[in-house]
């Protein structure tokens, strides 16, 4: 679905394209929240397409966290899906992701670990700080990942994440929607600090995020 930048020389004459991490992509349009034009691009359509990339980088034997990538591949991608919560039937493992073993494993996590602790479930052992727990974790034990979440819905991420306290192995990149709907990559964290939801389709409704955090380990991007 995706190609990569050798193919196309100038990004900026389609508009159905986008340049991230030294590569030229396509946005990635499915009917499952991704927004197709002329309504706003979600934050999906650069994920994705982001997502698909490194997958195919990265080869086998990815564990995801968070059952997200489920819902637009068949057969899916990952060897593991683990989320304590959903309820698709690729979930492999319904568990924490503090109670699995990360250790050596390649790990993807689209738009999932914001949600971490950010709203606590009678019955469970999450606090507001968990999501910290959870991301050293990830520091901790995984050798190659991909996480991506959006900025300015869960606070206490943020400052952990912007605060420059990061593995010096780990990269940090910034993505942003433009006044056209186009998405461009950004290298200043404060232009990635856009209000969440502020984006709205012609009904009303939100688009989601403006903004989206790519954090990676293993230089596969």
């Amino acid at each position: 679905m995706n190609i990569d930048s050798k193919s196309i020389v100038d990004s900026s004459v389609d508009m159905e394209y986008f340049n991230f991490a030294g590569h030229t992509l396509k946005y990635f349009y499915h009917r499952g929240n991704c927004g197709f034009p002329p309504e706003p691009r979600t934050e999906r359509t650069v994920e994705l397409s982001i997502v698909d990339k490194w997958l195919s980088l990265a080869g086998e034997n990815v564990w995801e966290i968070g059952a997200v990538s489920c819902n637009y591949w068949r057969p899916i991608r990952v060897e593991k899906i683990i989320d304590p919560y959903d309820k698709h039937p690729s979930v492999t493992d319904k568990l924490s992701i503090m109670n699995v073993d990360l250790k050596g494993r390649k790990v993807l996590s689209v738009s999932t670990i914001e949600h971490i602790g950010k709203f606590p479930q009678p019955g469970n052992e999450e606090t507001p700080d968990t999501v910290l727990k959870a991301l050293d974790k990830l520091f901790d034990e995984s050798a190659c990942f991909l996480i991506t979440y959006p900025p300015m819905y869960n606070f206490i991420l943020d400052k952990r994440v912007f605060n420059g306290s990061l593995p010096g192995d780990v990269k940090i990149r910034f993505i942003v929607r433009q006044p056209d709907q186009t998405w461009q990559e950004v290298f200043n964290q404060e232009e990635a600090k856009r209000p969440y939801g502020k984006t709205r389709r012609s009904d009303g409704s939100s688009a989601g995020a403006d903004a989206i955090v790519i954090l990676e380990r293993g230089n596969l991007l």
